[in-house]
């Protein structure tokens, strides 16, 4: 939300989504990488199936 929207740890306790400034700046160091977001979008292994199927 702090890149999303531009807020700072003050509009994040605004949006009534944090308690208070405390709980915000523990939030505040955690951002989404381009590298992250983009990994999303890659194609996944449904694990349960293959075993399923006694795939190893």
């Amino acid at each position: 939300m702090m890149r999303e929207a531009g807020l700072d740890i003050k509009g994040l306790v605004d949006t009534r989504r944090w308690k208070d400034l405390r709980s915000a700046a523990r939030y505040a160091h955690t951002s989404t990488s381009e590298a992250n977001k983009k990994s999303d979008a890659l194609p996944t292994i449904n694990v349960c199936k293959q075993r399923a199927e006694g795939v190893k």
